[in-house]
């Protein structure tokens, strides 16, 4: 492939870098500290979300935690001691890593809680960083870390090339270079191969 291509293609890919790494963010609550619990203690963090929207929370510990996601009625059965349901989408159990981002709908809006107890007799020291807001979005690197969003286009990058030089490969051995680029982007892997094994010795012109 010439150079000039491969530059295309790298442009392409800042582009797309660029887009994922933009965050939308507007009257957004952040707070983060570190804290140590007993086996009998819990903490919570009150969010406060009237006309709902997002919620982003990353908690670390250096032991097994629950960390339940409450709203206001279940947080009153939980610190009473009585049978509680929790919120799936943002509850994590029996982990020493969470990290959630979802969101509440306007109709669910109110006080929501994030409760963290030891998941077993032990004490546990954890850091916690919150937010939360109306309009709350995040970026994929904040989300999935910069590494995994630098490797994922990196292959991106290179898949993108190949699927370039098949479209001029076919052309240029007299197949349809749109039919196999489809080939190979629905088939991956496998549509290279067979692209690989199939292709004419002999260029056309």
């Amino acid at each position: 492939m010439r150079l000039q291509s491969w530059v295309k293609i790298f442009v392409l890919a800042l582009v797309f870098m660029a887009i994922l790494a933009i965050p939308t963010a507007s009257a957004v609550t952040e707070h983060n500290g570190s804290e140590t619990i007993q086996a009998n203690q819990y903490w919570y963090y009150k969010v406060y979300l009237p006309n709902g929207g997002g919620v982003e929370y990353e908690i670390k510990g250096n032991n097994t935690m629950n960390i339940y996601f409450l709203d206001q009625k279940n947080m009153a059965l939980y610190m009473a001691g009585q049978s509680f349901t929790y919120i799936d989408a943002g509850t994590s159990l029996n982990t020493q890593h969470a990290k959630m981002y979802f969101t509440i709908s306007n109709a669910s809006g109110g006080t929501y809680y994030i409760v963290v107890e030891s998941a077993g007799n032990w004490p546990v020291s954890f850091t916690y960083d919150v937010k939360y807001g109306e309009d709350l979005e995040t970026s994929f690197f904040d989300f999935f870390g910069t590494t995994t969003c630098l490797i994922s286009a990196v292959f991106l990058l290179i898949w993108l090339g190949v699927l370039i030089w098949v479209y001029k490969d076919a052309k240029r051995r007299g197949k349809s270079g749109l039919l196999w680029f489809l080939i190979v982007l629905f088939l991956n892997i496998i549509g290279l191969i067979i692209w690989l094994i199939v292709r004419p010795k002999n260029r056309i012109g």
